[in-house]
């Protein structure tokens, strides 16, 4: 499942060169960049979950979702989510970093396995969006789901 994971990750990381994209949240050292304007530019955070049984999995994806079983089987295919949080100094130009997102994964096959499918998440805004810092900035998370043989590995897997 690592292949899958770090596929989906190299996806977003070359086919948004110019946006920081992060595993499982931003280090504790990161210097996040500032525009000239001192907003902070748009990156991106990817939250990896379990797998699931595909008879288990549900539509949406919520936190919840992302601490699932995994199971005991583990040379089956299952059904795996992750979330993808955009974060952007503006209202605008966080809708354009999820629909770039949402252009590259839907679709897309990582590692050779299944196509990935926009999942769907709750609509959560912080009305009063704080970053690091002092600065604003405005974030949305969207749930994508794909199927993946947890018991299959490539020349990034062991």
């Amino acid at each position: 499942m690592l292949d899958w994971q770090l596929d989906i990750y190299r996806r977003l990381d070359t086919g948004l060169p110019n946006t920081p994209v992060f595993l499982e949240g931003v280090p504790e050292s990161t210097q996040i960049v500032k525009d000239p304007s001192g907003f902070y530019k748009p990156s991106l955070i990817v939250w990896f979950g379990q797998a699931f049984d595909l008879s288990g999995f549900g539509g949406r994806i919520s936190v919840a979702d992302l601490c699932g079983m995994s199971g005991e089987d583990t040379e089956s295919t299952k059904q795996a989510g992750f979330i993808v949080e955009s974060v952007a100094p503006s209202g605008l130009s966080l809708l354009q970093l999820a629909q770039a997102v949402r252009d590259l994964l839907v679709g897309y096959t990582p590692a050779d396995q299944g196509e990935l499918s926009e999942a769907g998440s709750g609509t959560v805004r912080d009305p009063y969006p704080v970053g690091v810092g002092d600065t604003l900035r405005f974030y949305l998370a969207i749930g994508y789901k794909g199927t993946v043989n947890v018991g299959k590995y490539s020349e990034t897997g062991s």
